[in-house]
């Protein structure tokens, strides 16, 4: 990714943590997703929630008695999310540079890759690939489009 669309992409999220939190972590769009997700993840499962944010995501896994490490670009997001989900772990961490070593039974990435150029897209799933365990389980949630671009969205006045 451009560092000028990176810093882009953190200054909106550290900006809209408020706004972005209200919406999103009760978002009824979602649960169809993190119940399909948590259907198809082993018990005590070790997941990697991927461009975590304020920790939606991963307090719906703790609650169901997973271990989450969430990562995301942006420190405000981060510290929120240890602010609100007290049972998982938090870090600032770049998905381009992904600095784990250990092996996660499930991978949560919702929307993260639209922010990433598709041509580094496939250096970011066999690094995903790296970090499950065999018969590990990836999430990605996509957006169906044509093109790369910026776009104006609701988070990106």
């Amino acid at each position: 990714m451009k560092k000028a669309t990176k810093e882009m992409l953190i200054e909106t999220y550290d900006k809209t943590v408020k706004e972005y939190t209200n919406h999103e972590f009760n978002n009824p769009a979602m649960e169809k997703h993190y119940k399909k997700f948590l259907s198809l993840i082993s018990k005590n499962a070790k997941v990697l929630d991927v461009g975590c944010g304020p920790g939606q995501a991963a307090k719906r896994f703790v609650d169901k008695s997973h271990e989450v490490i969430g990562i995301d670009l942006s420190k405000k997001m981060i510290d929120f999310a240890k602010r609100k989900v007290k049972n998982a772990e938090f870090m600032v961490m770049d998905i381009e540079n992904i600095t784990l070593t250990e092996k996660f039974d499930a991978i949560w990435a919702a929307f993260v890759l639209v922010h990433i150029p598709r041509e580094k897209h496939l250096a970011i799933l066999e690094k995903f690939s790296k970090l499950l365990k065999p018969k590990g389980i990836l999430y990605l949630g996509l957006l169906e489009g044509e093109g790369e671009k910026v776009m104006p969205e609701p988070y990106n006045r």
